[in-house]
């Protein structure tokens, strides 16, 4: 069972991805919240740039698996414009070659830093 310090390690990593992928265009909120399913989930508005990042109470408590829940919360922000393009009926050739380079874009500072 999570508890509140247990939270808070899977908060402070989600920060760090978020800042790591400069995703400081979101507004975010962390929750701590009884799920059926999953350890975690992220819920995105996006017109309103805003996401809700969730951690499961039953997920299990140790520092490692929170820190790869958190990392996987935020790849689901990194990528939820390709997501939301793709699901679109009237999506344009040009906005998904747009936002495939904004991601490569985001992973390129993150991966090659050196250029």
């Amino acid at each position: 069972m999570v508890r509140k310090k247990d939270f808070k390690v899977f908060c402070d990593e989600a920060d760090k991805w978020v800042g790591i992928f400069g995703l400081f265009a979101w507004e975010l909120n962390y929750y701590l919240e009884d799920l059926d399913e999953n350890d975690g989930y992220c819920s995105v508005d996006h017109e309103g740039r805003s996401a809700r990042i969730a951690l499961s109470t039953t997920a299990p408590n140790d520092p490692k698996y929170l820190k790869l829940c958190a990392f996987h919360e935020v790849a689901e922000l990194l990528l939820c414009e390709l997501d939301c393009i793709m699901k679109s009926r009237f999506t344009t050739e040009r906005e998904i070659d747009a936002a495939r380079h904004r991601l490569i874009h985001i992973l390129t500072k993150v991966l090659l830093p050196k250029y």
